[in-house]
């Protein structure tokens, strides 16, 4: 019996020991395996968790930048419409002086004083010296003729220059009235123009600010945009990560029971041809259905 015993022990040991092989190979590779996808997940996290904050960071940093320089475009445009107010506040007071002299006039017309108009003073002066002098002349100087000449002097210089007087001072008046409309004028263009600056100057910066805000708002929502999406992809890698270790768990587990169930056999077989060998030759008999040979007679009297 130990002939026959001690090769079938070597082989079932054999096929023990290799299974046992083959199963702590199997082991290890998942380890190895397991390991890998633990240093992936775990890279993968540190990515996402060092990627996420640059990426939010980056964009509040760029937009308060951006802002900033929406806030100094509105402040520059604010202090180039002050310059240009500036420079036309000159022409604005003086408009506005000229239209109070204005409006004075038209409420209180100045009314034609013919006496004093220098080319009626100047006639009246020249033509009673030249009386005087010719009555000096006729001895008849300071008498009543002189004084009589005067006043028909007088009386008909006025009459005479008292239209043409007139003309020259209401000339006067309308090309005063027409130069203080011009500049009235002037100074209310002035006001629109500056008006017009500070309007302008305020709309840009309100849009400025606008487009700024607009614009960092929109970066810090695709900031959370990409983060959040960093962060679906990276549960999706982990669940598919987790998924891939029960695959390869399972595969594992699979395969140590199949080298088991192969062990099993294996010892299983050579534990039967062992038997078999020996009772095959110590009896001498038939062969059984197991393939050994039997001492017994085959059922119903026939041969083996």
């Amino acid at each position: 019996m130990a002939a026959f015993a001690i090769p079938a022990a070597i082989k079932i040991g054999s096929s023990i020991f290799g299974g046992m092989q083959r199963n702590k190979a199997a082991q290890n590779a998942l380890n190895n395996l397991l390991s890998s996808y633990d240093v992936a997940g775990s890279r993968a996290q540190q990515t996402v968790g060092q990627v996420n904050p640059e990426v939010l960071q980056d964009a509040w940093h760029w937009g308060d930048l951006v802002h900033a320089s929406g806030q100094d475009a509105a402040t520059a445009a604010s202090a180039a419409a002050e310059r240009g107010i500036a420079g036309v506040q000159p022409y604005m007071q003086a408009g506005g002086t000229a239209l109070e002299t204005l409006s004075n006039l038209l409420q209180k017309p100045q009314q034609y004083q013919y006496q004093a108009d220098p080319g009626y003073q100047f006639r009246l002066s020249e033509g009673q010296k030249q009386i005087n002098r010719m009555a000096a002349a006729h001895g008849a100087s300071g008498g009543g003729g002189t004084a009589k000449a005067l006043s028909q002097y007088n009386s008909g210089l006025a009459s005479q220059e008292y239209q043409q007087g007139w003309q020259r001072w209401n000339t006067q008046q309308q090309q005063r009235q027409s130069g203080l409309a011009g500049l009235a004028a002037q100074g209310l263009g002035a006001g629109e123009y500056a008006g017009n600056l500070g309007t302008q100057a305020a709309e840009y910066g309100q849009n400025a600010l606008m487009d700024t805000m607009k614009w960092q708002a929109q970066a810090g929502v695709n900031a959370q945009k990409w983060a959040s999406e960093n962060e679906l992809d990276l549960g999706n890698f982990l669940a598919n990560l987790d998924i891939q270790r029960g695959k390869a768990r399972a595969g594992v587990d699979v395969s140590k029971g199949s080298n088991w169930s192969d062990i099993i056999n294996q010892v299983g077989g050579t534990a039967a041809d062992a038997f078999s060998q020996y009772f095959g030759r110590k009896r001498g008999g038939g062969v059984g259905p197991t393939g050994y040979t039997s001492a017994y007679p085959s059922p119903a009297g026939g041969g083996g």
